[in-house]
């Protein structure tokens, strides 16, 4: 048959709403054209225009053509109508909404009257960009360094020795790694990295010595002259000098400007908040500030002592307290002293002083403002609808819960595991004679520690933790062979040599645990919430957004924005994406919807007959199904008609208990 897949094969997602098609005319709002009416309020294109414009460059690829206009216009009137229900429900009335858009009033109004008496002031000019250039030069400049190697010995006599071997022309590096009684840089021939005049040195401390021996080699050369510090005696050689370099202008214009306008606005904010003081009585009361107060411990009403006065408002340490509740208790221990006080005391003055100017100077009636309280206050009852309404009202029986436990047991079974360590060799030659040494009684950890190339492990034994099955293992990565060896050991047990893409390994484990399954638990239950939330919140706020539409009576002129064949492609492709998703009831609404827009074409014909097979396949509702597919043979036959027969009689075997045979559906979009 032409056009045909296999059921496997069918995929698809839907947007989380959906919208209602209509092809009546649109009607004209001061010259705006209206595309959608929800009751007497409506939406423009100007609207959806400017939303779009609104919308961030990583996002954007997802509102492009004709379909991104709807999909946004989806978004657009799904938040009007959790508005206007929220509002319905009182939602906004709450102790908590209401005190969280009180702070969003004065945040607006503190933020614009900033932007205009401070960032709108701010202008950077070339001149301002290289005078900081030039005054900060230091800052752009990268310091010589040199890429330095040692090897450590405990005494001058060893350290002689060292010199010896090397003026006879044996490799730093291995004289490094067989005698440098430095651990951390010993597996690496000796290698420190690189170094700075001035600073402390990786692994040997503060040595002018040192580092004045470093900076007087060149490249490749190694010192003649022993170095004693607090660690021992060093020999030094110098792999690499890196000249001293300054950054062009240019290259950090874009940094500059940032300094620069940081500076400009921190004087203009100081010259604001100085002409603030001037204007309103302020009045501190140091004498009352405490040597000491503990911001983590609750403030007694007795120690809520006045600390300023701002006219009629008052700051007392319980105000401070408040400040400080979202800070982290290390960092409210940072004002626990006079000073620390004092510090926020001028902090809560400026944010009072900026407020009450703001609302002086008639910002609560300023457009820009009411547009962004407006913006927040309906972006807070989305948030506070979705809250209450949706995720408030789910539950979820213990039935439900054990379903899912029993069906997907595997995400609560701990796999076979083992504690494994391995030393890690560069050849098989290497490797034989480690293994030599372990045969002959050895101590896996301690030649672990000397010998193995894996230097992250090696410093622990070379211990991997523990390793399941399956899973990517730290240091060696997928390997089945490495797998396959370390769970053929029993505890205390050594491998033979296991060869991967890193060299050459050897294991060993100290611990085998088997496989264990969780039991069914409160903790395991409250883990199936949390993962069966979001699709059953999803499919919930899907059927509510569906009410509200027809509640609020949604009109959409589509023919303003998209050919409806483009639609009906569109509508399958995302009831196919809504499948592979696991979200059947998005699908449903999606076919339903090409079946009303066009109830006698073919679309719908194959439509209805994805309806009963996303509720015999994901629904498992096979009475709904039978009804579905049988509404399938009322069109005018067609390639589908044996399908949809073929499909009765299978799931009427399947609900007497019997099997069931493969079936070949359409694809969708064609």
């Amino acid at each position: 048959m032409n056009g045909m897949i296999s059921r496997t094969l069918m995929i698809g997602l839907t947007l989380f709403m959906a919208v209602f098609a209509c092809s009546q005319q649109s009607v004209s709002n001061d010259g705006a054209t209206v595309v959608v009416k929800i009751g007497d309020d409506v939406i423009t294109l100007e609207q959806l225009e400017a939303r779009l414009q609104d919308v961030p460059s990583f996002a954007q690829k997802n509102y492009q053509g004709e379909m991104g206009k709807l999909r946004m216009l989806n978004q657009m009137i799904d938040e009007k109508l959790v508005v206007l229900d929220a509002k319905a429900k009182k939602l906004d009335q709450l102790p908590r909404v209401q005190a969280r858009l009180e702070q969003i009033r004065e945040q607006m109004m503190k933020q614009e009257l900033f932007n205009d008496e401070i960032t709108s002031k701010v202008n950077v000019t070339d001149e301002d960009v290289k005078a900081y250039y030039k005054a900060h030069i230091d800052y752009f400049t990268q310091p010589e360094k040199v890429k330095v190697r040692h090897i450590l010995v405990n005494s001058e006599t060893d350290a002689q020795a060292v010199l010896a071997r090397l003026r006879k022309g044996e490799s730093f590096e291995d004289l490094a790694e067989e005698l440098s009684q430095d651990p951390k840089t010993a597996k690496r021939g000796g290698l420190i990295g690189l170094i700075t005049k001035g600073q402390e040195i990786r692994f040997v401390g503060k040595s002018e010595a040192f580092e004045n021996a470093a900076f007087s080699l060149e490249a490749g050369e190694v010192s003649d002259q022993i170095i004693q510090t607090d660690k021992g005696y060093h020999i030094i050689k110098v792999d690499e000098r890196i000249a001293e370099s300054t950054q062009p202008v240019d290259e950090v214009r874009e940094q500059v400007e940032a300094a620069v306008r940081r500076e400009k606005m921190t004087e203009l904010r100081d010259a604001l908040m100085t002409q603030l003081k001037a204007d309103y009585q302020i009045k501190v009361y140091e004498e009352n500030i405490p040597e000491t107060v503990d911001f983590n411990s609750p403030i007694t009403d007795e120690q809520n002592v006045l600390l300023a006065d701002l006219g009629d408002e008052t700051i007392h340490l319980k105000d401070l307290q408040q400040m400080m509740e979202s800070a982290p208790p290390a960092i409210r221990s940072r004002y626990n002293n006079k000073d620390g006080v004092l510090f926020l005391v001028e902090q809560k003055i400026n944010d009072m002083l900026i407020y009450r100017a703001a609302v002086d100077r008639g910002y609560a009636d300023n457009p820009v403002v009411q547009e962004q309280i407006e913006r927040s206050t309906n972006a807070l009852l989305v948030e506070t609808h979705y809250t209450e309404e949706i995720e408030g009202k789910l539950t979820f029986s213990d039935e439900q819960l054990r379903e899912y436990y029993d069906d997907h047991i595997s995400e609560f079974t701990k796999p076979e595991r083992v504690q494994a360590y391995h030393i890690l060799l560069e050849t098989a030659e290497d490797a034989q004679k480690i293994k030599k040494m372990l045969d002959d009684g050895a101590d896996f950890q301690e030649t672990a520690k000397t010998y193995s190339k894996d230097v992250r492990s090696a410093e622990k034994g070379g211990a991997l933790g523990l390793v399941q099955k399956g899973r990517f293992i730290p240091s060696v990565g997928q390997s089945p062979d490495f797998e396959a060896a370390i769970f053929n050991l029993k505890p205390g047990e050594i491998s033979d040599i296991i060869e991967t893409s890193n060299g050459f390994h050897i294991a060993m484990i100290d611990e085998k645990l088997p496989e264990e399954v969780e039991p069914f638990t409160d903790e395991v239950k409250d883990r199936i919430r949390r993962i069966l939330t979001p699709a059953e919140s999803r499919r919930f706020k899907a059927k509510r957004m569906k009410e509200l539409r027809k509640e609020y009576g949604v009109v959409v002129y589509e023919d303003k924005l998209i050919d409806p064949e483009k639609k009906i492609e569109w509508l399958f492709n995302e009831a196919q994406e809504a499948q592979a998703d696991n979200r059947p009831d998005e699908a449903l609404d999606n076919y339903d919807e090409i079946i009303e827009m066009m109830p006698a074409s073919e679309h719908a014909y194959k439509a209805q007959f994805m309806k009963g097979f996303v509720q015999s396949e994901f629904l498992k509702d096979y009475d709904q199904a039978i009804r579905e597919y049988e509404k399938v043979l009322t069109y005018e036959e067609g390639e589908l008609h044996d399908d949809a027969a073929f499909m009765i009689e299978d799931l009427k075997r399947r609900k007497q208990g019997g099997g069931t045979m493969d079936l070949v559906i359409p694809k969708t979009g064609e």
